[in-house]
């Protein structure tokens, strides 16, 4: 007789590229659990990490070297793919939490009523950082209307959940269904607007966002893409540029270019 394999409630997804140290201090910090299992998809050149984990016994995650560097909408992805979980759990790996937080975000979404959801996010000194926005429409903000360009919130003040439009990447949390629902993370975006665009189709698809400031997550910001300042501005430019045609048209990226609206 076959015995079940019960799936775990959870997909914690870590990308990681060339800075493996801080993807084994994010791994430590969420611990192992039963419940939530952790894939880390690796965009570097090497397989450094993976030797790394087995160097220090870090025996609970799930490891793929993609061999290939798919940008970060690419590896999450392919991360959706491998995993078994109900929700999935996107994690930059420049943050530090624990599978108790993740796991209290999904409660709270789950009483909400909701799909996905964005944890309270704060750098090493504790200033909280502005993660979450809406969408406006044609008569609050004509050109952030005409540019798909959301309006981000001063999280500072909000002390409760909430509802929002869009929430960066790095740390944001959603039912396998969505995907279902509006299809995968768009790799075009090789890095940067992969996350606003993902939040656009929500939101035209009109799902909200749940902002839970009751979650803290530590966020160190753009660990990776600060080593190499001018490839990160070409890379910006790039994304911004297919953003604007994809859901706004050519001319719009051109009037963009023109007057350097976003």
């Amino acid at each position: 007789m076959k015995t079940s394999v019960k799936k775990p409630l959870a997909s914690i997804i870590i990308i990681n590229y060339e800075t493996y140290e801080a993807t084994i201090d994010l791994v430590k910090s969420l611990g192992k659990n039963d419940s939530v299992e952790i894939l880390i998809i690796d965009n570097s050149n090497s397989d450094v990490l993976n030797k790394e984990l087995t160097k220090r016994k870090v025996d609970y995650v799930r490891y793929y070297h993609l061999k290939k560097n798919r940008g970060y909408a690419g590896a999450i992805n392919a991360g959706i793919q491998q995993s078994q979980g109900e929700w999935i759990m996107i994690l930059n790996n420049d943050t530090i939490t624990s599978i108790r937080n993740i796991l209290r975000l999904i409660s709270s979404a789950k009483k909400k009523g909701c799909t996905v959801a964005v944890p309270k996010l704060s750098g090493k000194n504790g200033n909280i950082q502005n993660n979450i926005g809406y969408f406006d429409n044609f008569f609050t903000h004509p050109i952030n209307f005409l540019f798909a360009r959301p309006r981000i919130i001063d999280t500072y003040s909000i002390k409760s959940s909430c509802f929002c439009d869009v929430a960066t990447g790095g740390a944001i949390l959603f039912h396998k269904s969505i995907i279902k629902k509006i299809g995968s993370w768009d790799d075009t975006f090789f890095m940067y607007f992969e996350d606003i665009d993902f939040c656009y189709r929500l939101y035209k698809a009109q799902t909200k966002i749940l902002y839970e400031p009751t979650v803290a997550i530590t966020h160190t910001e753009s660990l990776t893409t600060n080593r190499d300042p001018v490839q990160k501005m070409k890379n910006y430019s790039r994304s911004r540029n297919l953003y604007l045609i994809k859901h706004r048209g050519y001319i719009s990226k051109v009037v963009n270019d023109l007057f350097k609206i976003f």
